[in-house]
């Protein structure tokens, strides 16, 4: 949990983790957003790495929530569709991959996620493994647009963070008992 500050970025910053099954996880998390003051937020944002069990979690306990998909975790989905269309073999497939993965990249930022589902489902594969990339990656951003959660503009406009860098990096600090 954070609060937004435009200046500084994130003020009040607290951060949860835990390594508990999922139901165990959503109603820990919704103990410490009762104790952390943000179920009196206006606005609660779910960054999330598209996980659906996440989601149904968030859904709990969370009614008005903003979803989003983490753009790293939707890039490493591009990245795939990618290496599969353009090969990752040679430096020219490598290039090519890039510079398709880039090219969806800022099409995401730029709230144009319906074009990055056409270009997939437009592509036709010539093998069987590349046939179910296109299959599944094509399902996960169909997924992902049809419920919201790829609309980066408004989230960044509203104050949200795309990525859940910030939150991995805190959680990555410990404390240890000499």
């Amino acid at each position: 949990m954070y609060r937004p500050e435009r200046k500084t970025g994130a003020q009040d910053a607290r951060y949860f983790a835990t390594l508990a099954d999922s139901s165990r996880f959503g109603s820990d998390l919704h103990t410490f957003a009762a104790t952390s003051g943000s179920l009196k937020c206006r606005q609660v944002a779910v960054v999330a790495d598209g996980a659906e069990w996440i989601w149904q979690e968030a859904g709990k306990y969370f009614a008005s929530r903003t979803q989003i998909l983490d753009f790293y975790h939707a890039s490493e989905h591009l990245w795939n569709v990618g290496r599969a269309w353009h090969g990752d073999k040679t430096d020219a497939e490598k290039t090519a991959a890039k510079e398709w993965v880039g090219q969806q990249k800022q099409r995401l930022l730029a709230g144009r996620a319906r074009e990055v589902l056409s270009l997939m489902e437009a592509w036709e594969p010539r093998t069987a493994e590349h046939k179910d990339i296109k299959r599944r990656e094509s399902g996960y951003f169909r997924e992902h647009l049809l419920r919201g959660r790829l609309a980066y503009p408004d989230f960044v406009a509203a104050g949200f963070h795309i990525g859940s860098g910030v939150i991995e990096a805190g959680c990555k600090m410990s404390c240890r008992a000499e």
